[in-house]
C-alpha cells in the first residue's frame, strides 16, 4: 500500500450469481417441491414475495440453495425475460399476420385483376 492510498476506501464485492448458477438452484428447489408434493410455482411465489425461508422445503438441501439467490435481482430478471417475451409474441404475431395478409393477395388479387 502507497502512502497517498491511505485516504481511499477499499471496496469488495461478491461475484454476482451467474446466470447458469442461478437456473440450476431454481430447477433443484423447483424438483424437491415437486417431489415432496408441493406446487413449486407457489411456493416459490410465496417465498420471493415474503422472503420466509419456510415456504421451501429444507428437501434435498433446497431451501439452504435459494437463499443464496439474491431475490431482487431474480424478480429484475423475471420481469425483464417476461417482458421480452410478452414483446416477442406481439412481434410474431405482427410477422404472421403480415404472412397471411400476402398470402391472401397472392392468392385473390390475379383473379379479381382478370
Amino acid at each position: 500500500m502507497h502512502a497517498q492510498d491511505i485516504d481511499r476506501t477499499m471496496t469488495f464485492s461478491v461475484g454476482a450469481q451467474s446466470e447458469e448458477d442461478t437456473k440450476q438452484i431454481l430447477i433443484t428447489v423447483y424438483e424437491a417441491l415437486l417431489e415432496k408434493g408441493y406446487n413449486p410455482i407457489n411456493q416459490i411465489v410465496g417465498y420471493l414475495l415474503s422472503e420466509d425461508p419456510t415456504y421451501i422445503t429444507s428437501y434435498k438441501n433446497a431451501r439452504a440453495l435459494i437463499r443464496k439467490i439474491d431475490r431482487d435481482e431474480l424478480m429484475n430478471k423475471m420481469v425483464k425475460r417476461f417482458l421480452v417475451i410478452q414483446t416477442l409474441k406481439v412481434v410474431l404475431l405482427l410477422v404472421i399476420g403480415m404472412c397471411i395478409l400476402n398470402m391472401v393477395r397472392w392468392v385473390f388479387l390475379p383473379h379479381i385483376q382478370n
